[in-house]
């Protein structure tokens, strides 16, 4: 399961943002970055029950799997566990939990709102 965070429409953005300037493209990388740690621990808080959805801690290999890469003007957070697709989707015998897609949707407002601050 992976959720990743990039700059859509790149090849614009990153004109726009070179014009800008190193010291303005590090503060986006940056905040980028910053936006990805912060979705990580949203997600982690979900998979341990602290949100909408119902906890999926057995063994806790789930919750300790999720981490954040983080790149040039990218950051993504996944996990490795190959029965994250069963709990994210759900199968005929239990429904589906959404950690990641839930979690993203409550923060993509404050996602946008923290890069577009960072471009400014």
């Amino acid at each position: 399961m992976v959720v990743s965070i990039s700059v859509t429409g790149v090849a614009a953005a990153i004109k726009k943002i070179q014009k800008l300037g190193t010291k303005k493209i590090q503060k986006v990388n940056a905040t980028l970055h910053k936006q990805g740690f912060l979705l990580e621990s949203e997600i982690k808080s979900s998979i341990a029950g602290q949100r909408g959805e119902p906890a999926s801690v057995d063994t806790g290999n789930f919750l300790r799997s999720v981490n954040t890469k983080n790149q040039f003007l990218e950051s993504t957070v996944s996990t490795d566990v190959s029965y994250a697709k069963f709990l994210e989707q759900g199968t005929r015998f239990m429904q589906a939990r959404k950690h990641f897609e839930n979690s993203t949707k409550r923060r993509r407002k404050p996602i946008v709102n923290a890069i577009k601050n960072a471009v400014k």
